[in-house]
C-alpha cells in the first residue's frame, strides 16, 4: 500500500466500500454529498488519506498513484480483492469504529432502554460523536463472516 496509510477517503462512487473499511476497523471518510475533485483531493492529501475512487478524473491530480487508488472493477467484491491485493487485513480491527460517524467506539454498561435489544446481548459499544448504540449480533456475525471471506478467500497469507 503506498506510503502505508491505514487512513481513507471514499468519494461518491464508493459509499458501501467505505462503510465496509470502517466495519473492518479503518479510518474512512465518506464524502457523501457534491464536491469538485479538487477540494476532494485537497482534503485527502491534508488529511493524509488514501482516495479510492472510480473517477478517472482524479489521476491528474495524482499521476504516479501516491494518494489515490483507482479501483478497477465497479463490483465492491472485486473492489475488496484490489485491496487486499494492496495490502488491506480485512480483518484488521472489526468492529471498532461508529459506521455512521467513523468514530472510535467506547465500551458501555447496558442501556436501561433494552426493548429492541435482544435479553442475550451482554457487550455494547456506543459512539461518543453520534450517539449510537452497538452490540454484537447476527448482523455482525454476518458482516465478519464476509469481512472473514475477502481476507481468506483471495489470497492465503
Amino acid at each position: 500500500m503506498p506510503h502505508q496509510m491505514k487512513k481513507f477517503l471514499c468519494d461518491e462512487m464508493c459509499l458501501e466500500l467505505g462503510r465496509w473499511l470502517r466495519a473492518a476497523g479503518y479510518d474512512t471518510v465518506i464524502i457523501d454529498t457534491p464536491i469538485p475533485d479538487k477540494e476532494i483531493f485537497k482534503k485527502a492529501t491534508a488529511e493524509n488519506r488514501l482516495l479510492l475512487t472510480r473517477d478517472k478524473d482524479f489521476k491528474k491530480f495524482d499521476p504516479k498513484g501516491k494518494i489515490v487508488i483507482y479501483l478497477r472493477s465497479d463490483a465492491l467484491d472485486e473492489w475488496a480483492k484490489q485491496l487486499k491485493e494492496e495490502g488491506i487485513n480485512w480483518l484488521f480491527h472489526p468492529f471498532s469504529r461508529c459506521l455512521h460517524c467513523n468514530s472510535l467506539l467506547e465500551k458501555i454498561t447496558p442501556p436501561l432502554d433494552l426493548e429492541h435489544i435482544p435479553k442475550h446481548v451482554k457487550k455494547f459499544w456506543s459512539c461518543p460523536l453520534c450517539g449510537g448504540i452497538f452490540w454484537l449480533g447476527s448482523h455482525t456475525e454476518r458482516m465478519e463472516d464476509q469481512l472473514k471471506a475477502w481476507q481468506n478467500t483471495f489470497f492465503k497469507d
